[in-house]
């Protein structure tokens, strides 16, 4: 499965912040050299960026890394995965339409309504995920405005942990990448008081999925790019049944 978090990361603080923050030209030094990096000690890479060790050791800790040693074992790991996945990181069109109705095969739709229920009950609700299941958590936000729901999406996820508990928290991933990579989410998973549901489209273990309220996965193994399709699919039968919950609801307020 191919790892695009870190350069997802990177990519994102190069995209919200500006040219003047410090941090900002340390990003975009990795990102322009990511290849080299796992060569480079912290020393050689601040004194690329002209900055101090401890400079860039706090931003690598600010992307949700416990140090620079764990931060360059990834670069290593995204680089390996980049070569290892060239051939599986392309949408393979006949293969889409056997994924798509393996999703409504797999689906359970009363985990579907129970999931939707939750989304009409909670007035502050939050979404996450990274690389494209941070675009696709924008996605479902704009989708739910017509619903009256507004949904943040959350970028740092730092910012997790700091949730509400009267909130509710979605997490989508396509598979267990999200956790394997991202160490540091654990410890703001356990450290969040919100209610907590995993959208997923591989199953995962027992010990991520006990860190959730509730889970809605499909348990299937798809190539790359193709379980971006399934899960966009996954949030529109969310959304269809948020919409057919707003249709009742409005019904029975008319009798």
């Amino acid at each position: 499965m191919l790892i695009l978090i870190i350069i997802d990361k990177l990519n994102n603080y190069i995209n919200n912040h500006n040219s003047e923050d410090i941090n900002y030209n340390i990003a975009s030094f990795i990102v322009n050299n990511i290849e080299i990096i796992p060569d480079y000690n912290i020393t050689e890479v601040s004194k690329k960026c002209f900055v101090s060790q401890a400079t860039v050791s706090r931003f690598i800790k600010k992307l949700g890394y416990i140090d620079y040693n764990t931060f360059k074992e990834e670069c290593s790991h995204y680089i390996e995965n980049i070569k290892a996945s060239k051939d599986d990181n392309y949408t393979d069109i006949n293969l889409l339409g056997e994924d798509l109705k393996l999703l409504y095969k797999k689906i359970n739709l009363n985990n579907i309504k129970k999931v939707a229920s939750l989304i009409s009950s909670y007035n502050k609700i939050y979404i996450s995920g990274l690389n494209y299941c941070y675009l696709m958590a924008q996605y479902f936000q704009m989708e739910c405005y017509p619903f009256g729901k507004f949904i943040k999406v959350i970028e740092d996820n730092e910012e997790i942990k700091n949730i509400e508990e009267d909130s509710l928290l979605l997490i989508l991933t396509t598979s267990g990448t999200f956790f394997n990579v991202n160490r540091v989410i654990k410890e703001h998973l356990r450290e969040c008081k919100s209610k907590k549901v995993l959208i997923s489209i591989q199953d995962l273990d027992l010990k991520v999925k006990k860190l959730f309220d509730s889970s809605l996965t499909l348990d299937a193994n798809l190539g790359v790019k193709n379980s971006r399709y399934v899960m966009m699919a996954l949030l529109d039968k969310i959304i269809e049944e948020l919409n057919e919950t707003r249709f009742c609801y409005t019904m029975d307020n008319e009798e």
